[in-house]
């Protein structure tokens, strides 16, 4: 098995050493050691403005603390890349294929990976790097709402449209979602949500109109801004399941009226399956969903350019920042 395995010793992987300081190093190239594995080269990857800044600057204060020098390529966890080799039980993936990661196949920000084939989702027929490296995000998206029942046909309410409520977005009007609402802080936000499938759109700031919103009836919420304003909101506003996609670590306190008289479902679900990834990139080969729309900055593979992204993200003006092995 591994008969075109990565002819060199070694290779490049971005290591995050302390916090605010990022190095790209040579670690040993992987290898195919079992039969159900595959080769990737690594095209892409997209940078997760939540997860990875807050390790990059340890803003985590109560769980998934990095512990530096991080494991080398973490915490990348949304990426692309080609299929180089296949191990001999592998016969449904195949060198050239293009292939979308999440988390389970491993730390990203590297210029090879190996995992098992069935976390390495071929997108076919090849799509441009930015509808195909923010993929695994999509695929949280659709394994959260998939599994719900108040969806198809359902007002449905996404609070904060920054990239995963924009994926949220996107991903209820391809399950059929009867009306979305979109609210959120910022305008381009909520023009984009529109563009991208919102039937409606609230500014946060105006607590009248959300009223009436929640008056007329919202079966599902999302909150999909991470904020304790934004969970609060939902446990208020949804009839029959608030959906928890955003995160924060730190305790909040609610009303125990707004869910409890309901017999409210609160739930969240964000954990990739198999299927999950296949049906996500279905989805796309379909033209249902745009993750290319969410991309508003790209950067090379270099310590620099990672750190550029984190400061993006620190001043809140970017949507999905690419890190480019390659020209595309």
């Amino acid at each position: 098995m591994g008969k075109r395995n990565v002819g060199k010793a070694a290779m490049k992987a971005l290591q995050i050493q302390s916090p605010r300081h990022v190095e790209i190093i040579e670690t040993p190239a992987p290898r195919i050691e079992r039969a159900d594995q595959v080769l990737i080269r690594i095209r892409a990857t997209s940078i997760c403005n939540s997860h990875e800044w807050k390790t990059y600057t340890d803003h985590y204060r109560t769980h998934f603390k990095a512990e530096y020098p991080c494991r080398p390529g973490y915490p990348g966890h949304e990426g692309c890349g080609e299929i180089v080799d296949v191990g001999d039980d592998v016969h449904d993936l195949s060198a050239g294929d293009q292939v979308f990661l999440t988390s389970h196949a491993g730390e990203l920000h590297k210029e090879y990976v190996v995992c098992s084939a069935g976390w390495a989702f071929r997108v076919d027929p090849p799509a441009a790097l930015g509808d195909v490296a923010p993929l695994e995000l999509f695929a949280c998206a659709v394994g959260l709402l998939s599994t719900g029942k108040h969806v198809a046909g359902c007002r449905c309410a996404v609070i904060g449209v920054g990239p995963g409520g924009l994926a949220v977005v996107q991903v209820l009007r391809a399950l059929g979602a009867g009306e979305i609402i979109a609210i959120d802080l910022v305008d381009s936000r909520l023009d984009l949500a529109l563009g991208l499938g919102a039937h409606r759109i609230i500014r946060a700031s105006d607590s009248a109109e959300i009223d009436a919103a929640i008056k007329a009836g919202i079966e599902t919420a999302i909150d999909c801004s991470g904020t304790h304003d934004g969970f609060r909101l939902i446990f208020r506003a949804a009839r029959r399941e608030a959906i928890l996609f955003g995160y924060n670590d730190q305790p909040f306190e609610t009303v125990q009226a707004d869910w409890f008289i309901k017999q409210l479902v609160i739930r969240t679900g964000n954990i990739i399956e198999q299927e999950t990834g296949r049906r996500t990139a279905e989805l796309l080969r379909q033209g249902l969903i745009r993750p290319s729309a969410l991309v508003t900055h790209r950067v090379p593979f270099t310590a620099a350019g990672y750190s550029e992204a984190m400061e993006l993200i620190e001043q809140r003006v970017c949507g999905k920042i690419l890190m480019l092995h390659d020209a595309e």
